[in-house]
């Protein structure tokens, strides 16, 4: 053991330790920006519905969580459109 006073639990774990810490890295500041634009533009883009004459039929509730749908997925990381979207 390599300090007496202390109680040392070997895991038996065969790893060297690391000479230095790693510096704590600062995330870039394009992602910061990235992740602004990405949430206003989950609050105001326009809601695309196909043309047809169903178009005045979406209930309006299905076109009001739309905008919360945008939301949950983006915080998910899905790049993708929600499925409430994809029902409208």
């Amino acid at each position: 053991m390599e300090h007496p006073e202390m109680q040392q639990l070997d895991f038996g774990f065969d790893l060297e330790p690391l000479a230095q810490p790693r510096p704590k890295q600062s995330p870039p500041q394009q992602a910061q920006s990235d992740f602004v634009f990405d949430f206003m533009d989950c609050l105001t883009s326009p809601i695309i519905v196909y043309p047809s004459s169903w178009r005045d039929a979406v209930p309006k509730h299905l076109l009001n969580d739309i905008t919360l749908a945008r939301l949950l997925t983006q915080m998910q990381g899905q790049p993708i459109a929600s499925l409430t979207e994809v029902v409208a």
